[in-house]
């Protein structure tokens, strides 16, 4: 009509770098999500996890036989039997040194050179002096005692970040069957019914995928703690360490 002005409305296009800077953003996001879950998928973490749970097995093992062996030893120490028997529990320390160091080779990837073995020359009370005064023997008992302390850490440790990481990321999964509570303090009254339950639902399983992703780089770290206590007290100098 005479004297009326069309108004005319343009739509924009979403531009071409817009679309390509989206289209970026995913690929780098997948890969930050797959540095995050990588360890999940390598050997290195779950013969790592293998190794700090076998601790605390051996280390009730390995305390066991050595106190049991020592204090036999010493209380018949002013009967004939007793020195045989004290050479006995001394040389548990090699067995130790050789059973741990082949656990550490399989499950740690440590490169441990095994100590020289004691004379034999000489006559037989030198061969016994040599055999009661033998470090490496010494040491092997010294990591049996120490073993079942550290073991318990490892161990406890261990299983909990697991246990906590797996439960907290599959909540979502398993929370949804979980029945009302009455029995909750009032102020998380809000996190138990309707949007409040399903906001803590998804922070708790958001919350285990951190875990997931950060338990194997703490297992790593615990892992290096029993690397570096076997490699001290079992190996000898001319190992290479890892």
């Amino acid at each position: 009509m005479p004297g009326m002005t069309t108004a005319t409305t343009s739509v924009e296009a979403p531009s071409l770098d817009t679309t390509e800077a989206h289209a970026d953003r995913a690929p780098v996001l997948l890969r930050a999500l797959g540095r995050w879950f990588g360890p999940l998928a390598t050997a290195r973490t779950w013969k790592e996890t293998l190794a700090l749970l076998l601790t605390l097995p051996a280390g009730i093992v390995w305390f066991t036989m050595a106190t049991t062996a020592l204090s036999v030893s010493a209380s018949l120490l002013i009967t004939i039997i007793g020195i045989p028997l004290l050479l006995v529990a001394v040389r548990l320390g090699r067995l130790v040194g050789s059973v741990e160091r082949t656990t550490a080779r399989a499950l740690l990837d440590m490169q441990l050179a095994p100590f020289p073995p004691v004379a034999r020359d000489g006559g037989v009370w030198a061969r016994v002096r040599r055999s009661l005064s033998d470090r490496p023997s010494w040491r092997g008992i010294a990591y049996a005692l120490g073993l079942l302390p550290v073991g318990i850490v490892m161990f406890t440790l261990t299983f909990v970040l697991w246990c906590a990481a797996a439960a907290a990321a599959t909540f979502p999964l398993y929370g949804v069957f979980m029945s009302d509570s009455e029995d909750v303090p009032e102020a998380l009254a809000s996190f138990t019914h309707g949007w409040g339950r399903a906001g803590a639902t998804a922070a708790i399983g958001l919350l285990g995928l951190v875990l997931l992703g950060l338990t194997p780089r703490l297992v790593h770290g615990l892992a290096n703690l029993q690397r570096r206590m076997v490699g001290r007290l079992l190996s000898s100098p001319a190992a290479d360490g890892r």
